[in-house]
């Protein structure tokens, strides 16, 4: 849920997930999968 954790856990070479809480798609599109709610995630996001 913010660019710099995002950047983060790309750097570390980890999958991420981003909730658009407090920033829109675009702003997170490093991301492996961007969501607004966990409950949306789904099972692809569960396999991981």
């Amino acid at each position: 849920d913010a660019i710099s954790g995002v950047a983060a856990g790309k750097a570390a070479g980890a999958r991420v997930l981003a909730l658009t809480t407090e920033f829109s798609p675009d702003k997170l599109s490093e991301a492996d999968w961007i969501t607004s709610t966990l409950a949306t995630a789904g099972d692809e996001v569960l396999e991981w």
